[in-house]
């Protein structure tokens, strides 16, 4: 790993790094083709595991920051 051409200066000598390298993410095109009256569905139908199988289901509502509105959140 190198640090090359600096925009604001020379690198400080104990200046340390450590790079990371993002997860994968895989699948989250298909996340996006479940259509959102599917999701608050599934989600309405085990709010508090009333059918006991273990799962609960709810959705989170976020701003999509390209249109400004509320949107379901799907990735977080």
């Amino acid at each position: 790993f190198e640090l090359t051409k600096p925009g604001y200066g020379a690198f400080d000598d104990e200046m340390m790094v450590s790079p990371r390298i993002a997860l994968p993410m895989i699948g989250l095109g298909l996340l996006e083709q479940i259509p959102d009256a599917d999701i608050k569905k599934q989600a309405s139908q085990t709010p508090n595991n009333k059918n006991s199988d273990g799962i609960s289901g709810k959705f989170n509502w976020v701003m999509d920051p390209q249109t400004g509105k509320h949107a379901l959140g799907r990735f977080g």
